[in-house]
């Protein structure tokens, strides 16, 4: 080993020579440059060298996302070999990490998804459920790069309750402190400052430097936000020490950025300039490059307000420019917002108008209508400007060409808004006022070719009332409408926002369940048989007593196929009915039986 070679690095060397296939060790060589130190060998058994490969991987991961990488591929290469469920969950997890640092986004999703869902891994089990923890907190932070804040606010919610039944207090501050900025990015700051509190309180409890750092930064954003910039110097200066006396870098690196930001909202200028330069090389040098794209836009919101437009320009452009590389939407609308109201500054005016459309794009993929219409007004408001300083005509004709705009704007919202209200009726069940058949095979097309991409897994769960024909018989078909309808709430409440539970037709139901494997559509299936089961039907009417039967299957089972997906929960809820309903089958009858 090279002198000063950090031994990750040589155990990625070494172990692709020891321990994986040539044909693998070729990949890391053309993907990461890893080349081999010595002639193949094989003595060394595979469980050393999965174990020696994830270990490598998690020495990686704290401040060189190239060798995190490097070594964490290998781990996943090493621990598929080896066979060990818990071994293959924990490498993929580093791995998609790793990629998320790197800004590979979609494949972090993809190994993170991997992790959840490796065979043997059963998340009820203790000694698994840290695992799978960490691979929903993971998750969620991507999700959250990504501008998902819902999917990103889901995905944690499964980390704090895996980490509440293990009694995992590190885990939990990590997960509160993560909270506490999807509710600062949604605005609500109180809330925010609670979660970031909570995160602070464990983190001095079990003593965690790293976490105390973060959570102490995050509580130094959300008071500068709310106006109190005493407090937020004094946390950011706390935060910063704490990181500096512990090492942790990355932790060194977001602290000094907030200390930054926090400085120069109390107008310490020159305090902020020198932070802000330092969190800077502290960021290049961890890799991170969403953080650092972040933060160069935050140095550029700096030097604007101390009119160095240049300076900030420059800032700006590599924000953006690293926004663009790793696929960070959120950040690219950002960065051409910024690079709009700069090049505007300058007298740019051409410049000026090109990056507000950028941001007009962007805006229409993340944001709400409201948010676009705004963006809008602002592009006219600017030309309008623009006339104005040309002569008192040019003025007039831009107002009464802007009073136009806003009386054709005003029609087209009509329309838009009635046309969206015409097309979601045409997607709803007018009696359960969930989805209708037609909106969930579009939308089990979706999740198919999704599937089919990204290797996500997916649940098709399909439902039928038992005896449905009889309440209608006996109760009259206006108490049957109303078990439809109960029936339908009962579905809406008990899946996530990213599933679908749809209206087949008559007592018939469907439920789509995104990133869910056998296992957790069988859990689902049961919790749904019991709500309807132990419903209390006899405040509709007495005597009156309704049960369900479920049919549940994955995409994994038949490629993604829908149509065959639709066959096989098909079958299964009809082998459910057959052996006496009230029941769920999620195992037979098998492919070869349907085919």
């Amino acid at each position: 080993m090279t002198a000063g070679t950090p031994w990750y690095r040589a155990a990625v060397e070494d172990l692709t020579t020891e321990a994986l296939p040539q044909e693998y060790a070729q990949k890391l060589i053309d993907e990461h440059g890893a080349a081999p130190a010595a002639p193949a060998r094989t003595s060394r058994p595979t469980e050393t060298a999965a174990t020696l490969a994830l270990g490598a991987a998690r020495s990686a991961a704290a401040g060189d996302v190239a060798g995190y990488v490097a070594a964490a591929e290998l781990a996943v290469a090493a621990c598929s070999a080896d066979g060990d469920p818990t071994r293959l969950a924990g490498a993929l997890v580093e791995a998609g990490n790793a990629a998320r640092m790197a800004g590979a986004h979609q494949r972090a999703l993809e190994l993170l998804a991997r992790a959840i869902a490796v065979p043997g891994l059963d998340d009820a089990a203790d000694s698994h459920t840290p695992i799978l923890a960490t691979a929903h907190h993971r998750m969620a932070i991507v999700y959250d790069a990504m501008g998902d804040a819902a999917t990103a606010l889901s995905h944690l919610r499964e980390a704090e309750s895996a980490y509440v039944h293990i009694d995992d207090r590190p885990g939990l501050a990590r997960v509160r402190n993560s909270l506490g900025i999807i509710y600062s990015r949604t605005g609500d700051l109180e809330r925010a400052l609670e979660f970031f509190g909570a995160c602070v309180a464990e983190a001095e409890r079990v003593r965690d430097a790293e976490r105390l750092s973060a959570g102490l930064s995050n509580i130094s954003i959300t008071t500068r936000l709310l106006g109190r910039y005493d407090e937020a110097v004094a946390n950011a200066e706390r935060a910063t020490s704490i990181a500096a006396e512990h090492g942790e870098r990355s932790s060194m690196a977001s602290s000094r950025s907030n200390l930054a930001l926090a400085y120069a909202a109390a107008g310490r200028s020159d305090e902020a300039r020198v932070a802000f330069e330092d969190a800077r090389s502290l960021h290049e040098a961890l890799g991170d490059r969403f953080f650092l794209a972040e933060h160069l836009r935050a140095y550029s919101e700096f030097l604007a307000a101390q009119d160095e437009t240049s300076s900030a320009l420059e800032q700006a452009h590599a924000s953006l420019a690293l926004a663009v590389d790793i696929d960070a939407l959120a950040l690219v609308r950002d960065g051409h917002e910024a690079l709009a109201g700069l090049h505007k500054r300058r007298g740019e005016f051409g410049l000026a108008l090109e990056h507000f459309e950028r941001h007009h794009e962007m805006s229409v993929r993340l944001d709400a209508e409201a948010a676009a219409r705004d963006l809008r007004t602002q592009k006219w408001q600017y030309e309008l400007d623009q006339a104005q300083r040309a002569t008192d005509v040019a003025r007039a004709e831009r107002a009464t060409l802007a009073s136009g705009y806003a009386r054709l704007e005003a029609l087209h919202e009509l329309l838009a808004r009635q046309t969206r209200e015409l097309e979601a009726r045409s997607r709803i069940d007018d009696l359960t006022r969930i989805a209708n058949r037609g909106a969930f095979e579009e939308r089990l097309h979706e999740e198919s070719a999704r599937a089919a991409r990204q290797m996500t897994p997916f649940a098709l769960v399909f439902v039928d009332l038992d005896a449905f024909k009889a309440v209608n018989d006996t109760f009259g078909h206006g108490v049957g409408d109303d078990v439809l309808r109960i029936v339908g709430d009962v579905l809406r409440r008990a899946v996530r926002e990213t599933d679908c539970a749809a209206r087949m037709g008559g007592e018939e139901f469907a439920v789509l369940l995104t990133g869910t494997s056998g296992a957790g559509a069988v859990r689902v299936a049961e919790k749904l048989r019991t709500a309807i089961a132990h419903h209390p039907w006899h405040a509709l009417r007495p005597g009156l007593r309704i049960t369900a039967s479920f049919g549940a299957a994955t995409s994994d089972e038949v490629d993604a196929d829908p149509t065959r997906l639709l066959e096989l929960a098909d079958a299964r809820l009809y082998h459910a009915k057959a052996a006496g309903r009230d029941r769920v089958v999620a195992t037979a009858p098998t492919l070869a039986a349907l085919e």
